[in-house]
């Protein structure tokens, strides 16, 4: 989501990159890797991302 982010943002506003961003932080707070790199963060441990 991140490179789709940079890409579009070339062609955006400030306001419409951060409306941008506002539409997406929901749906990767909501991933498995969100959940695993939170976790492995907590568990001072190297994350292992399955990119979903």
């Amino acid at each position: 989501m991140a490179k789709r982010q940079f890409k579009a943002a070339p062609g955006q506003t400030y306001d419409q990159a951060l409306d941008f961003e506002a539409s997406i932080q929901p749906l990767m707070v909501e991933s498995a890797d969100f959940s695993e790199g939170t976790t492995a963060f907590k568990e001072k441990r190297k994350p292992t991302f399955e990119g979903n």
